[in-house]
């Protein structure tokens, strides 16, 4: 084969055998070491793997080499866009001076408005690709998130709705038609994306009981606690190929978790605020007694939220950022998903109550025998809030739309928002929490 074949050939494969179209170009580059097109692609493909720092380099040498080609500067963004924003901006600028048709990269420069917390410069890139591509899912769903940053509420949901069947959130088909939410019937609604997310959404479950029978299918880890908090047939079937509930339960509908909000939360009235989890009685039982063994207040706390992929450099900190309830007379609970480094450090902290894996009955068990929580921005807000304990979520300063701009948290009565004041670090945040009256009268 040829320089172009191989090329060629590389192009074909590097969706689906990305290891054989980088090992074609890495011998297109033994032969021609300037070959940017061998260079995009390796760029390209480690960027899909999500290698962004080596994707990062070598699509700078390729824009050396082709520095007119406007995807090299828009993958270039893509690559830093979560830790260096403005310098993301500026490549995506580049590549539409070199194309300003390039759709992809007026969406990906809006998305860095929506993870930077700008979601009215996000909308107005947006409106500007949707006159490009009225029906572009990316764009309406994107802009739908700004929406919801802005409170947005309706036109949020709408938007937010062409998210389903994207990578992270799974369309499901349990060959029946998708619920309208308003048709009668059995409707089975299903998870599609983060656990906090599923907690969260299912606080519309009790609105949709009023007029529908529901069943749900979720990850195993729920099925209990959702059973028991709904009284519904609850399947741990989500990460499986099909559901066993097909062949047991008559069902008319289906419906997303995500979906629910929609029909139920457009308007700031229209959030209860209110408890809607019970936690297994016995297990509250196990660990009341368990804390009891300890002095004070017990405060539970989280350090650690998200992935890299959804801002957790932004809204992870380290568990000596609580030195400011060091030595007082509280007892501090980890309330982590992985096991933490803790050695030395006057926090408490259970494996089997947490740890990633374990049923979320153990772990909301917990959280209810706490006088308070105090966490980054991650699932266990939403496990609080759904048995209403209170707690205090620190919040960047440059939050996810989930927190919005402004304002208070709607989804949980018991759940308030500490909103980091420009640079502030995190133990500055924890000290305002400390200080803070209804806390003082908590850890009294």
């Amino acid at each position: 084969m040829n320089i172009q074949e191989s090329l060629e050939k590389a192009r074909d494969l590097a969706e689906v055998e990305p290891d054989d179209a980088l090992r074609i170009c890495n011998e297109v580059l033994n032969e021609d070491p300037e070959n940017s097109v061998a260079l995009f692609f390796i760029g390209y493909i480690c960027l899909k793997a999500e290698r962004y720092g080596m994707a990062y380099n070598i699509l700078r040498r390729c824009a050396e080499v082709e520095p007119d080609r406007s995807q090299i500067w828009n993958n270039m963004g893509q690559c830093i866009d979560m830790w260096n924003p403005d310098l993301a901006i500026s490549y995506y600028r580049k590549a539409l001076e070199c194309d300003p048709k390039n759709f992809l990269s007026i969406i990906n420069h809006a998305c860095v408005y929506l993870k930077s917390a700008k979601p009215h410069e996000c909308v107005k890139l947006l409106d500007r690709a949707l006159k490009m591509s009225p029906d572009s899912p990316a764009a309406l769903y994107n802009k739908g998130l700004a929406n919801l940053f802005l409170r947005n509420w309706k036109e949020g949901w709408e938007g937010y709705a062409h998210g389903l069947g994207e990578k992270n959130r799974i369309k499901r088909d349990y060959g029946v038609p998708d619920w309208d939410g308003v048709s009668p019937g059995t409707v089975v609604i299903y998870g599609e994306q983060g656990t906090g997310d599923e907690v969260m959404f299912l606080s519309c479950l009790p609105d949709l009981l009023k007029t529908n029978k529901a069943v749900i299918d979720t990850q195993e880890r729920f099925t209990t606690l959702f059973a028991r908090s709904f009284g519904i047939p609850t399947y741990g079937d989500r990460f499986k190929n099909s559901s066993t509930l097909i062949d047991v339960e008559k069902i008319d509908f289906q419906c997303p978790m995500g979906s629910l909000p929609g029909y139920y939360r457009n308007s700031e009235d229209d959030f209860p605020g209110t408890p809607y989890l019970i936690p297994d009685p016995e297990r509250c039982v196990q660990y009341k007694a368990l804390l009891d063994m300890f002095r004070g207040k017990k405060i539970g706390i989280s350090w650690s939220g998200g992935l890299f992929g959804t801002g957790k450099y932004k809204r992870t900190f380290s568990p000596t950022d609580f030195e400011p309830f060091f030595g007082d007379d509280v007892t501090l609970v980890s309330l982590e998903y992985k096991k933490p480094e803790i050695d030395g450090l006057p926090i408490k902290h259970w494996d089997r109550a947490t740890l990633q894996g374990v049923p979320f009955d153990e772990t909301i068990a917990l959280i209810s025998q706490l006088d308070l929580v105090i966490t980054a921005c991650s699932t266990v807000v939403y496990l609080a809030g759904a048995i209403g304990v209170p707690c205090y979520v620190l919040v960047p300063s440059e939050p996810g739309y989930r927190y919005h701009l402004t304002g208070g948290f709607p989804w949980y009565n018991s759940v308030k928002l500490v909103r980091q004041k420009g640079g502030e670090s995190f133990k500055r945040m924890i000290t305002r929490v400390r200080h803070m009256s209804a806390v003082k009268a908590i850890a009294a």
